[in-house]
């Protein structure tokens, strides 16, 4: 049996890209804020539901959380939750900021009063494609930084609420995300300070010309990788609906066996990801069938960031549920493109289910 991939990205083709790179040719610009680069924060505003001068294009969407929490003007610590991506408290410790792990919810999402108290400062993350919730943040916060790594879908024409805090939020346009690009990532702000602060950041600190007002690096998004995401959007409802046929797949299956999906998948939005939760016996038999039948599975999060060696010395709360989550979910294949022949392999590993 030929082994199914958890994962396979899918990148426009060079018939959708054609216009966009000849494009680049006729211009002779491919960096430095060119205008497909331009054109596309102006897209993804639209798709928010924002000014475009509220959204800036990055490199790739770790430098874009570095970015935010280095331009973030806090002093303070941040509460972060273990149970994500290592991206995301790498870049509180590359921007140099002070932060500690919390606990989350059972729906996976980071606990805005912890046994610390309210959390001031969150990073919040938006685990695998799940909405944002802004309209629920508690009276005492007072800024936020969202990890939307994966969540394109989910924040169309996002509820800002009545934000009366400064928020920003960062996503993923890698190629493994819904929305794809051979890399990048974009920032949005309801802080048109902070979005200054950033767009300076991503370019060494310039503030229109070549001297640095402040701490930057090169984060920027080049024309190339701006070239892909627009194909991407170009063809983002039809691409979009194969998602959701087949996280319709993969969430018929999961009831039917027994196991919990992904809110994202409950709720319609379109996320790269399939994870199902359960007893944890039944997701170490699962995990066996699945690699008997040659069929790979991830633990896309590991055992949560603060078991890994990094971060050893950070200060945590309880960790119970992050504990509990890793335990009781695991990652399998989903993809565009995934053939009837590797969901037949993958549903007769369910079947062997006792």
């Amino acid at each position: 049996m030929e082994r199914v991939p958890v994962y396979k990205p899918t990148l426009p083709s060079f018939d959708k890209l054609e216009k966009y790179i000849r494009d680049i040719d006729k211009s002779h610009v491919y960096t430095n804020r060119g205008h497909l680069v331009r054109g596309l924060e102006e897209r993804l505003a639209e798709h928010l539901g924002v000014s475009a001068s509220q959204v800036v294009m990055c490199a790739n969407a770790t430098l874009g959380l570095e970015g935010a929490l280095e331009t973030s003007t806090v002093l303070e610590e941040w509460a972060c939750p273990s149970w994500t991506f290592a991206a995301t408290p790498l870049s509180l410790m590359r921007s140099r900021s002070s932060f500690y792990f919390c606990d989350v919810q059972l729906d996976w999402r980071a606990k805005m009063a912890d046994e610390f108290g309210v959390a001031n400062f969150l990073v919040d993350v938006l685990p695998f494609g799940s909405s944002s919730r802004f309209e629920h943040y508690p009276i005492g916060m007072q800024r936020v930084v969202v990890d939307a790594a994966a969540s394109f879908d989910s924040i169309e024409k996002f509820n800002q609420g009545d934000l009366d805090i400064p928020v920003s939020m960062v996503a993923s346009l890698h190629a493994t995300k819904s929305l794809p690009g051979a890399e990048g990532g974009f920032f949005w702000s309801n802080d048109s300070d902070w979005v200054e602060r950033f767009r300076r950041w991503i370019a060494f600190g310039f503030n229109g010309d070549r001297s640095s007002v402040q701490i930057g690096t090169n984060a920027k998004m080049h024309e190339y990788s701006a070239a892909l995401v627009h194909a991407s959007l170009d063809s983002w409802n039809t691409d979009r609906a194969e998602w959701i046929d087949l996280a319709g797949w993969a969430h018929k299956v999961s009831k039917e066996y027994g196991f919990e999906s992904l809110p994202a998948h409950v709720n319609g939005f379109a996320s790269p990801y399939w994870i199902i939760s359960g007893e944890k016996e039944k997701i170490k038999q699962i995990v066996k069938l699945m690699e008997n039948m040659n069929v790979e599975t991830r633990k896309w999060w590991g055992e949560g960031c603060h078991n890994m060696p990094a971060f050893k010395e950070i200060r945590r709360e309880n960790l119970n549920n992050t504990v509990e989550i890793s335990e009781t979910s695991i990652g399998l294949p989903f993809f565009r493109g995934m053939s009837e022949a590797q969901q037949n392999q993958i549903e007769k590993a369910f079947d062997l289910l006792n």
